[in-house]
């Protein structure tokens, strides 16, 4: 009988705080089951409004039209091995010779287009997404440019030409990049999901992007990431002025590493966007928390001492 009512007591239990999260953590959390989720965002909507602008009803359903093949019929979402796809890259890699994986340079014609001179009923133009740039302070005829699904691209001469180099890693998008404020052949990127825009992880150059190699800052490591997970990196940036001091922010928090991410501390939680640097001050720099639930909603995190801790400012109206 004892046992029994322990089995009840911490069954409540589980079931009240299962009922306090809301259904965007439910979302994020593959322990969950797919249909528990839609069962929570579905009661959720019963008493919220849809049609309000930010209500999240797009937003949710579009996640359960992309998810609910995945799981279905079961809705177990915690058994897909996040590494599966480096995994398969790296069988296909050894199997495939580089001779046999080279496309043969005459058998394509490039057909474009080159250029957005008009814009058609279709959400899309037909050029694909840049969501990450940088500009060679040294020299402005260096640019490089990341690709939401086609990579990373780098130009020498202002733009007038353009050479891929990440065609052969086996995610499609790079999602940021920064470059050592002391040497910008020293790149690092995002290499995330074209589609879904999780991180597989940073990987970093040495010769301005041409050759790539992953860091230490990724899923294994991590234990985050990587196919079947929520982990996203939304900006990884280089300190403008300090050597080596690397910031990553990403769906769980801000991630500070002074050893160019050869190790790193988790300095926040929340769900961290944006960073930016004092023009001046070394010390001062500014993050966003744009977790939706949290108590930074509407506020400017700030900190002091190089991002060792942060203080919010005042809402903002």
């Amino acid at each position: 009988m004892k046992n029994l009512f322990l089995i009840a007591f911490f069954f409540l239990l589980s079931y009240k705080l299962f009922a306090q999260r809301s259904y965007k953590e439910l979302m994020q959390d593959n322990n969950v089951n797919f249909y528990d989720v839609c069962v929570a965002a579905d009661s959720y909507f019963k008493t919220h409004d849809k049609e309000v602008k930010g209500s999240g009803w797009k937003g949710y359903q579009r996640w359960r039209y992309e998810n609910e093949s995945k799981y279905a019929p079961s809705g177990i979402r915690d058994n897909i091995d996040p590494l599966f796809v480096s995994k398969e890259h790296l069988k296909f890699y050894k199997s495939n010779p580089i001779s046999t994986r080279r496309i043969n340079s005459t058998g394509w014609k490039d057909l474009g287009p080159y250029r957005i001179d008009s814009v058609t009923r279709h959400y899309s133009t037909g050029l694909g997404r840049i969501v990450a740039s940088y500009v060679h302070k040294a020299d402005t005829s260096i640019m490089y440019i990341g690709s939401n699904s086609g990579g990373f691209w780098r130009t020498n001469d202002g733009g007038a030409t353009w050479d891929v180099s990440t065609d052969y890693l086996f995610a499609s998008g790079v999602g940021s990049i920064t470059a050592s404020p002391t040497n910008a052949d020293s790149v690092l990127i995002d290499l995330q999901n074209g589609g879904n825009y999780v991180t597989h992880g940073i990987y970093a150059s040495i010769d301005g992007g041409k050759t790539w190699k992953v860091t230490k800052f990724n899923p294994t490591n991590l234990g985050k990431g990587g196919l079947g997970s929520n982990f996203k990196i939304n900006k990884v940036a280089y300190h403008p002025r300090v050597p080596n001091l690397v910031f990553v922010t990403a769906s769980d928090g801000l991630y500070r590493s002074t050893d160019n991410l050869a190790t790193w501390t988790k300095i926040t939680n929340g769900s961290i966007s944006e960073i930016d640097f004092h023009p001046t001050n070394n010390n001062i720099i500014y993050i966003y928390d744009y977790y939706y639930w949290g108590s930074n909603k509407d506020k400017v995190l700030r900190s002091l001492d190089q991002g060792l801790t942060f203080t919010s400012s005042a809402t903002i109206a």
